[in-house]
């Protein structure tokens, strides 16, 4: 029993030294400053929303009755009268301006002041294309500085109801607004 009580009181002198003697377990270390640096965010925005020239219509308005039919300029909205199953378009050109990496967006258009009967058979729907006209399907930054061309789809839901009949929409000024999507 000796010799074992001999040999754990060497093994924790050992120990004692090893670790340097007074029983600490200091280490090396050091520290060094991070400069500060500036972090810039990016934008996402659409300009004035024209119509005209590269426009289908003056106005901006135009409308289609069924998906083969052409288009066709309405000269006076506030005149116009409208059927189930008919198209209403607005078009308009904007230029882009997205700065940033990996940005991408979606356009919407804010319509929660269009009132009247006729509202509740209303969908909207918003499209983009570019000078070419060929469909934007992903908005990124790699349109910045480009003028694109805007078109918000009012549809006209076939109804089996005839409630609107003879009703009117008000579809005040609307805005355009340009929601950044998580990158993904």
């Amino acid at each position: 029993m000796k010799k074992q009580w001999k040999g754990a009181l060497a093994a924790t002198a050992a120990i004692a030294v090893l670790l340097g003697g007074s029983g600490t377990l200091a280490s090396w270390n050091d520290s060094a400053t991070v400069l500060s640096k500036t972090v810039t965010a990016g934008t996402l925005s659409l300009g004035p929303c024209t119509v005209g020239p590269g426009g289908p219509t003056a106005t901006g308005w135009f409308y289609r009755n069924y998906d083969t039919a052409p288009y066709t300029a309405i000269p006076n909205i506030s005149t116009f009268r409208t059927f189930p199953g008919q198209d209403v378009y607005y078009s308009c050109n904007s230029k882009v301006s997205a700065t940033g990496p990996r940005l991408r967006a979606d356009v919407v258009a804010q319509t929660g002041t269009i009132g009247g009967a006729l509202a509740p058979y209303l969908d909207v729907y918003v499209f983009l294309s570019d000078s070419a006209n060929a469909d934007i399907t992903d908005f990124t930054s790699d349109y910045n500085g480009q003028v694109i061309n805007v078109i918000v789809l009012f549809q006209f839901m076939r109804s089996n109801d005839n409630g609107g009949q003879n009703q009117s929409v008000s579809i005040p000024s609307f805005k355009l607004v340009t929601q950044q999507q998580p990158i993904g």
